[in-house]
């Protein structure tokens, strides 16, 4: 019986560890630098700003319409984010129709989730915003319905959830400033009629999306506080503990000033220096606060109307304003998301027999089947334990391997001069932490032997010194050059074969001097081999190892020597 109840006990255990996918973002090191974009185009300017002085892993928040779900478009979006550590924040969008945007469809919401699902995310939290100001009609099929968006946010979290417990669930961020009216709602009345229609609707998010805009106008105080403020997260808090939910990681998604600098000079609004001196008293007070996880303002790059006013980039140009060099020359933090880590190693055509006194070059594939890239500079690294000191070991480092691609590496081992038989591991390690292994075993035997049989002419067994041979493997390095080989009646021995793989296919080349060269593929054994060469022919007067227009010089030259080896035969 008390077998049963551990038992019991233990699948309990598991399945919370399960449940748990997600991790909260502060219990890391955290980079709360972010920026808006709309363009995958931005990426690098992106880059440049959130994970300058120090700062590594920012954020970019990244807006996805229903209209634009294409799997191979959004994956290599991805995947450039993987490769420049930028930790995307995805917004989820329907399209605009007259002028507003249209509500989500209860039957398209199969087809998201089945989207991005199908994602390789970059980081093991797939954070997913569900929508944009739903307390705005023109946000919500034109109109404001608190009772519907409680039901899609709830509904999505589910699905989503149940394909990945990794999705990071976060609402659409309101406006605060919003007032009672005919197209918005107070972000309190808001709310409030949110939870009256889904009680239990803050279990289905695990953070708090912001829209902490410095108002009125978009030109208030970096010090300001309270609602309609760069602090409006804190009063949304304060607000949320009446639902018992203040405790939420917050996300900063849009914020930011408005400058004079759009297509036309507006002197109402602060000059880009103002701006840029207003965000630098943001970032290091109001957004200090230790609750938030990320400020992402709004917005890197628009070049027109209606947003030219809060771009970074000055219009028609490369340069930027000042307020972008003034955050990247905020101090940031180097931060380390959690990646899911996995990988195989492909080593089922690793040599199982080897020779000893040997020195070979191998390889064995390692497939990234997770979220990180394996590159050998953010500390991956291919082992071989279980082998003794004896045989040396070494390999080569891996670079920037992306998610579901291969790579190869290069294996150096040097076996010991004493046969054995040895079980060891290959193990795939990040940071001196185990990702992937594979059991293998190696038999080390001793050199074995090749008996060549040849002929120099249709019946004329090979005779004399003067042959060599020439062993390669299968990507044509050099293995052996036996010199000087001597035959005897059409047979010659060649003794302690190294550096060969027993049981593999080998190109042989058997060379004359004056003879073209005649060659085979033979699969060596362990023991000893025969093998049989086509006959050689005195055909290469130029004695260039092949039959050339040369040769007909050569014999124009020194006709009595060529006419010498033929009558020879």
């Amino acid at each position: 019986m008390l077998r049963i109840l551990a038992i019991i006990l233990l699948l309990v255990l598991i399945s919370a560890v399960r449940a748990q996918a997600i991790y909260d973002p502060l219990s890391q090191p955290n980079n709360r630098f972010g920026i808006h974009i709309i363009d995958e185009n931005d990426l690098q300017d992106a880059a440049n700003l959130v994970n300058s002085s120090g700062g590594d892993w920012g954020y970019v928040k990244i807006v996805i319409r229903e209209d634009d779900r294409n799997l191979e478009k959004w994956q290599a979006i991805f995947d450039r984010m993987r490769k420049m550590h930028l930790i995307p924040l995805v917004r989820l969008a329907t399209k605009v129709e007259n002028g507003v945007w249209i509500k989500p469809r209860e039957a398209d919401l199969d087809s998201w989730v089945e989207f991005l699902a199908k994602l390789n995310w970059v980081i093991e939290n797939r954070y997913v915003i569900i929508f944009n100001e739903p307390n705005h009609a023109q946000e919500w099929g034109g109109e404001v319905d608190p009772k519907s968006y409680a039901w899609f946010l709830k509904e999505f979290s589910s699905k989503l959830k149940e394909r990945s417990e990794d999705f990071f669930i976060l609402p659409a961020g309101l406006d605060a400033s919003a007032p009672n009216g005919f197209d918005t709602l107070d972000e309190v009345t808001f709310l409030q009629r949110l939870v009256a229609a889904e009680p239990e609707i803050f279990k289905s998010i695990d953070g708090w999306t912001s829209h902490s805009y410095p108002n009125p106008d978009f030109s208030g105080s970096p010090l300001a506080s309270g609602r309609g403020s760069v602090r409006t997260f804190a009063w949304e808090l304060n607000l949320l503990e009446n639902y018992g939910a203040s405790n939420l990681p917050v996300f900063i998604t849009e914020t930011g000033w408005q400058h004079s600098d759009g297509i036309y000079r507006n002197r109402r609004f602060a000059t880009p220096d103002q701006v840029a001196q207003n965000y630098i008293t943001a970032f290091t007070n109001a957004w200090s606060d230790p609750r938030i996880v990320v400020v992402t303002p709004f917005l890197l790059n628009y070049q027109g109307p209606p947003f030219d006013y809060f771009s970074f980039r000055k219009l028609n140009s490369s340069e930027f304003f000042p307020m972008y060099l003034a955050i990247q020359n905020l101090a940031k933090t180097a931060a380390t998301p959690k990646q899911l880590l996995s990988a195989k190693i492909l080593a089922d055509n690793f040599p199982g027999k080897l020779v000893t006194g040997s020195d070979y070059i191998l390889n064995v594939d390692i497939e990234n089947t997770g979220q990180a890239l394996i590159d050998s500079q953010d500390g991956w690294q291919l082992t071989l334990t279980g082998l003794p000191k004896e045989i040396s070991v070494t390999t080569s480092n891996i670079f920037a391997v992306e998610p579901f691609h291969r790579t190869r590496v290069e294996i150096h081992l040097k076996t010991s001069k004493s046969a054995g038989f040895y079980n060891y591991e290959f193990i795939l390690q990040k940071n001196r932490t185990d990702v992937a292994k594979s059991s293998a075993s190696l038999s080390l035997v001793a050199p074995p032997s090749l008996l060549v049989t040849a002929k120099t002419w249709i019946n004329r067994l090979a005779q004399g010194h003067d042959f060599s041979l020439l062993i390669y493997d299968e990507q044509e390095r050099l293995l052996k050059e036996a010199k000087n080989l001597a035959f005897d009646q059409g047979l010659a021995q060649v003794d302690e074969l190294y550096d060969i793989v027993p049981n593999r296919k080998y190109r042989l080349v058997l060379t004359k001097p004056y003879y073209l060269p005649r060659q085979i593929y033979a699969k060596l054994s362990e023991s000893a081999t025969r093998v049989t060469f086509p006959v050689l022919l005195p055909l290469d007067p130029s004695n260039d190892g092949a039959l050339t227009w040369d040769d007909a010089k050569a014999f124009f030259k020194k006709p009595l020597e060529t006419f010498g080896l033929l009558i020879a035969l």
